[in-house]
């Protein structure tokens, strides 16, 4: 007997083009705010810079979008006898033994359901998985096991990005306390300019890869990478543009 199982693509759909409308609209927001802080000779500067640089991200954005559709709308998964077979398309590109299974999870990430598998020397993450509860009950009675609750959400927010923003949280209590003392690196675009560099470092280098290690196509890091190394691209427009003469 054969069973198939894929993704929810429906669900999934919805739910990305949720999050790229707070994408665009956030970025759109900073573009306008800050297109009116700029001062008048330097308008068509800031637009020949950034209006792109917007573009570019539009269509980053939409290529992404298509490209997560298409693999998750290939991609289907088979139970045979005792056999979990990975489809996309008409391939069969893995194929793991359930009997052999070790460890199975169930949690969330970012509100989809998650089905972890643990092998020996190997795990998967089954994310989105349509009919997912059905799913987990044919393993559970193929393995012989019972799952378990996951409760790693994917979310960037814990300890260890609280230390490696520390310098920003102190950088900021300096700032509240003594920018009536007119020292010249307490001023608020150093501070926006500071706090943009620290959340790039974290992303960059603090993210836990232990605590990605199952977060398949859903990965957000690269884009938050993006859209930082795009703001940081405009602070420093702002910063030094007078020294470049475009002020």
């Amino acid at each position: 007997m054969e069973r198939i199982f894929s993704y929810d693509i429906k669900f999934y759909r919805k739910k990305l083009l949720i999050r790229l409308a707070i994408v665009f609209i956030s970025f759109s927001s900073f573009l306008i705010w800050n297109y009116f802080q700029v001062e008048e000779e330097s308008k068509i500067d800031f637009l020949k810079i950034f209006l792109p640089l917007s573009l570019f991200l539009g269509i980053f954005l939409y290529r992404n979008f298509l490209k997560q559709i298409k693999l998750l709308s290939e991609t289907a998964f088979v139970i045979r006898g005792k056999n979990l077979i990975q489809f996309e398309g008409k391939v069969e590109v893995n194929e793991m033994n359930l009997d052999g299974l070790m460890k199975i999870q169930v949690g969330e990430y970012k509100s989809f359901p998650r089905v972890i598998l643990e092998w020996e020397e190997r795990a998967i993450s089954l994310i989105n998985l349509k009919d997912h509860k059905d799913f987990v009950l044919v393993v559970e009675k193929i393995a012989k096991l019972k799952h378990e609750w996951n409760d790693q959400t994917g979310n960037f927010f814990n300890k260890r990005m609280f230390y490696f923003l520390l310098p920003t949280i102190i950088y900021f209590l300096l700032f509240v306390t003594m920018y009536k003392s007119k020292i010249p690196f307490l001023n608020s675009k150093t501070l926006f300019l500071f706090i943009n560099i620290n959340l790039l470092i974290y992303f960059l280098y603090g993210v836990d890869q232990k605590q990605q290690e199952y977060t398949g196509i859903y990965q957000t890091r690269r884009k938050i990478i993006f859209i930082l190394v795009a703001i940081f691209f405009y602070q420093v427009f702002i910063e030094f543009s007078g020294s470049l003469g475009m002020l």
